[in-house]
């Protein structure tokens, strides 16, 4: 996961400041699958010369290959009371 940010905060008038910020994120690889490997292709005769690797079972394989990203833009306008 990789994040960043930034922030400015400025004040207006004597009574009136905002805060303007940016904040993101992204991630890769999230979302681990498991595929079936080695799977017999249908037909007549034994199942395990049907393989494309005879020579082992049926295997699973994890995948990951999900990925997410988050923007944001959080705000804030202040106004002081009077005093």
């Amino acid at each position: 996961m990789r994040q960043w940010n930034f922030a400015i905060q400025t004040q207006l008038k004597k009574d009136l400041s905002v805060d303007v910020a940016y904040v993101g994120n992204k991630t890769t690889h999230v979302q681990l699958i498991s595929v079936a490997d080695n799977v017999p292709d249908p037909g007549p005769g034994a199942i395990q010369s049907r393989r494309p690797y005879p020579q082992w079972r049926q295997f699973f394989l994890g995948e990951s290959n999900g990925n997410a990203t988050n923007n944001a833009l959080p705000s804030r306008v202040e106004m002081s009371p009077l005093a």
